[in-house]
């Protein structure tokens, strides 16, 4: 099997039990910034509409809004939380005060 089939059969199985709710899920969150496969998701969630399973309509429209509100989300996260979220939480998930200041030095270098 192919990488691409290999991936499709493992997202089909919440398609077909979850129908557009599984799109919505894998793109908000990929777009939002998990690491899922929702590119993946949406193609396998393509051909079950051409096999007349789902809408394609409807499918569209979902993934659109998803992939809209995931980076808003993370927009508005960061956006109102930002700074003082990195500091309260960033030790859960490796930011370390060095690894933060290293970065900030970066960007106060380059820019944005």
């Amino acid at each position: 099997m192919s990488d691409l089939q290999d991936a499709l059969a493992l997202v089909t199985p919440y398609l077909e039990r979850y129908g557009y709710a599984a799109v919505v899920g894998a793109l908000l969150l990929e777009s939002f910034g998990l690491p899922l496969p929702g590119e993946t998701m949406l193609i396998a969630g393509a051909a079950l509409a051409a096999e007349g399973e789902l809408h394609l309509g409807p499918l569209l429209a979902c993934a659109w809004a998803a992939a809209v509100a995931g980076d808003n989300l993370g927009f508005a996260i960061g956006r109102f939380g930002g700074r003082r979220l990195i500091l309260r939480y960033g030790a859960r998930i490796g930011i370390t005060d060095s690894r933060l200041a290293g970065v900030e030095a970066f960007f106060h270098r380059y820019g944005g």
